[in-house]
């Protein structure tokens, strides 16, 4: 193996290092105290093996709905996970409005679609990813599990 060869594999190495050691000195930070408001479709893996263009229909009206109220109430979209989003709120009002918004918006339009919500209030701990920026912590996991 050349010399420079071998320079850059421990370039590498060390660059790997650096990346970690630097996520792992964001872990010592102090957490948020965040509300997490997760919006799902339900029966959505049910009827996409059914009805597949019509599910997936359904899951960017419904995602794009979700997320113009989110807005709208002063949350932040963290991501889509599908047939769901997941939001981030400073206030437990504000995720309470908007959740009850949207539940009736979706009701009372014509559009066929419902959504299931859970909403957790706890610390989080905000990264970044290489594709966006992330939330984790036990209210992300809380809301992820209450809406099975």
């Amino acid at each position: 193996m050349t010399e420079s060869k071998r320079t850059k594999k421990i370039l590498t190495k060390v660059d790997y290092y650096t990346k970690a050691k630097t996520t792992i000195d964001d872990l010592d930070r102090p957490k948020l105290l965040s509300v997490i408001v997760h919006f799902d479709l339900p029966n959505s893996t049910k009827e996409i093996v059914l009805h597949p263009h019509n599910t997936i229909t359904k899951m960017l009206k419904h995602n794009n709905v979700c997320t113009q109220f989110i807005k709208k109430y002063g949350g932040i979209p963290i991501k889509e996970l599908g047939d769901a989003v997941l939001a981030e709120f400073m206030s437990v009002s504000q995720a309470i409005s908007c959740a009850k918004e949207t539940i009736s918006y979706l009701k009372n339009s014509k559009c066929d679609i419902c959504t299931k919500v859970s909403i957790s209030l706890g610390r989080i701990e905000k990264i970044k990813t290489r594709k966006e920026p992330d939330v984790y912590g036990i209210p992300v996991n809380l809301c992820s599990r209450m809406s099975e």
